[in-house]
């Protein structure tokens, strides 16, 4: 299967009403576990399969700028792209919008896998 990412690909995710602060915004903590599954969701829809026996994806830094806040539940897009490639690890950017919004040009997080 091949996958055009040049420009970025985006995934959509759900935000529940559990990853919801006091004030209806997404809490700063679940921006990492949003980030985090739009990855997974990404590398398993292209055809990878986990096994910790062959290899393993882990974040080693994730840095985040918040921009503005998701508010209430609902679907957001997250984009990804590959800004940076080794032979052992990857740098790859995101950005959050809502799925009305486009392009997606708020707040990124960068994670080394």
């Amino acid at each position: 299967m091949t996958i055009d990412t040049g420009a970025g690909i985006v995934v959509r995710k759900r935000v529940y009403l559990d990853a919801l602060d006091a004030f209806g915004m997404l809490n700063h903590a679940r921006y990492a576990l949003l980030f985090d599954n739009a990855v997974l969701d990404f590398w398993h829809d292209a055809g990878w399969v986990p096994d910790p026996r062959v290899s393993v994806q882990v974040m080693r830094e994730l840095t985040l700028t918040y921009h503005s806040p998701v508010l209430g539940v609902g679907d957001v897009d997250v984009r990804l792209w590959i800004e940076r490639a080794g032979r052992t690890s990857v740098n790859l950017p995101g950005s959050r919008c809502s799925p009305s919004t486009k392009p997606c040009t708020t707040p990124r997080a960068a994670g080394l896998m």
